[in-house]
């Protein structure tokens, strides 16, 4: 058979079960179920899903993130989802590239682009450049007898009841044939089903652009030594007096910037051993989320002004061993902030319990603790830009897709409902997902121990949530089904 003929019968099926698994259904099982089909559609497609180890690490991450879905289905798993199947995708259509942020354009962009692809391919396959005319007159010399043959055929089964029985499984089944349009292809489902063909076609097609390789192709990770030719006698005596400039400028700088910000973790250091933990729930938010702005602040001006020390030839000064050695030094200290502000934030959620946003700065100072790192490899082994933005995309990458296989909301109603809690954020707790209501019923008691005078109305709003949201299980097929969903039913079905 050939590709093209492949494609389309790909194309077909392919939207055919995407149809199947998510239309009217809820992101769970289908997410998961999803994945070798991507994965045979793009092999269908003529491309190697597994050709390199770009290709197998996002394969790896597309699965990972439909577990997640399958299990708890939340906001976090879908986004990782979405986000890992868009990675894997542009690196199918691209395998040459190494990078997340070209594999994303290239993918985005090649949704739009397959569509033309699809449509040369098509009107090959049905050769309707040199059918057209043939069919057109075919049309025209059969719609005239065709309409008088109707006509004709009406007019005989309403003046003979024989000859009308003799159409009556014809009836029927042209009934059949409109009682499916009209239940399958309402105004939602056709928009959908478009939805749908323009994502499988995303997928087989490759689209006539290179975007991803336009991107990444001029880019470098290793920093090679810019030199310019030689204007007048003397030039590079100016040059190397301005680098010595440049460098004398770093190591006062570093020098500065280190002794101010060895003072600030000093006073970090007392402070949070002495009155913090006596401070209230507004108070430490507020310091928390201050600290976790200033501290994005303070890394983001970091490391302009690394970038900016370590340009061009600075990196290849001879005497640049001391500028290496302050970097290291105030690097190391910005980490020693960012991991103060994580104790912060710790005894902030051991007070007053685990949110979306306590549970955010723990990841967000992973994030900043692993740029560190990687500014510090881009400094000493002499990497250029380009690599600390790859690199810091593909641990953004790994981090997410690490943070939706924990069922992040359990973990909040377990923890904040735990007997020597301090304090409990009732309100908090009762807007969660509705996955997390069977724990919040488990744990009701602690519920009204944490607010007596509101006890009536919080059992009534938990009961409330609990039946809308059984009727809402109880619409779904299991196409839908994710292990939450399951623990929460047997829950309220014993």
């Amino acid at each position: 058979m050939k590709t093209t003929h492949l494609r389309l019968l790909a194309l077909v099926a392919g939207i055919a079960i995407f149809d199947f698994l998510f239309y009217l259904e809820a992101p769970g099982l289908n997410a998961l179920l999803l994945v070798p089909v991507i994965l045979t559609l793009v092999r269908l497609s003529g491309r190697n899903p597994f050709g390199n180890r770009f290709l197998i690490i996002s394969s790896a991450g597309l699965l990972l993130a439909g577990i997640a879905v399958s299990l708890y289905s939340s906001a976090t798993s879908i986004l990782a989802y979405f986000g890992t199947f868009v990675i894997f995708l542009g690196f199918s259509l691209e395998p040459e590239l190494k990078s997340i942020l070209a594999t994303m354009f290239q993918s985005g962009l090649n949704f739009f682009m397959a569509i033309p692809v699809f449509g040369s391919e098509l009107s090959e396959i049905l050769k309707i450049k040199k059918m057209a005319p043939t069919a057109w007159k075919v049309m025209k010399l059969l719609l005239i007898p065709l309409i008088l043959l109707f006509l004709f055929t009406t007019i005989y089964r309403f003046a003979n009841p024989v000859f009308d029985h003799w159409f009556y499984y014809l009836d029927l089944f042209f009934r059949s044939i409109l009682e499916w349009l009209e239940k399958y292809l309402e105004i939602p489902h056709i928009i959908f089903l478009l939805f749908t063909a323009g994502l499988i076609s995303g997928i087989i097609y490759r689209g006539r652009h290179t975007t991803g390789r336009m991107i990444e192709e001029p880019q470098t990770d290793e920093l090679t030594r810019w030199r310019k030719k030689r204007a007048r006698f003397g030039s590079y005596t100016l040059r190397m007096t301005a680098l010595k400039d440049e460098y004398r400028i770093g190591i006062m700088l570093l020098f500065l910037m280190s002794g101010l910000l060895f003072l600030v973790n000093i006073s970090e250091i007392v402070w949070i051993s002495g009155s913090y933990l006596d401070r209230s729930a507004h108070e430490m938010s507020k310091q928390v989320h201050e600290g976790t702005g200033l501290l994005i602040l303070s890394i983001f001006l970091s490391m302009v002004i690394m970038l900016f020390l370590f340009r061009k030839n600075l990196n290849f000064y001879p005497g640049k061993k001391k500028l290496i050695s302050g970097s290291g030094i105030w690097i190391l200290l910005n980490g020693i902030l960012g991991l103060q502000v994580g104790i912060q934030n710790w005894f902030y959620i051991s007070q007053y319990g685990l949110t979306y946003k306590r549970i955010g700065v723990f990841f967000f100072l992973l994030l900043v603790l692993t740029g560190l790192a990687l500014l510090w490899i881009k400094i000493s082994r002499k990497k250029t830009i380009w690599y600390l933005i790859k690199s810091n995309s593909w641990s953004f990458y790994v981090l997410f897709v690490l943070l939706s296989l924990i069922p992040w909301e359990s973990i909040m109603v377990t923890y904040n409902l735990r007997k020597n809690a301090p304090s409990v954020d009732v309100q908090n707790l009762l807007e969660l997902s509705p996955r997390t209501l069977y724990l919040l019923d488990e744990r009701k008691e602690l519920l009204f121990k944490a607010a007596p005078e509101r006890k009536e109305s919080i059992e009534k709003s938990l009961n409330e949530r609990i039946e809308d949201y059984m009727d809402w299980n109880n619409s779904l097929s299991w196409q839908s089904w994710s292990l939450s969903d399951r623990l929460a039913y047997l829950h309220f079905h014993k």
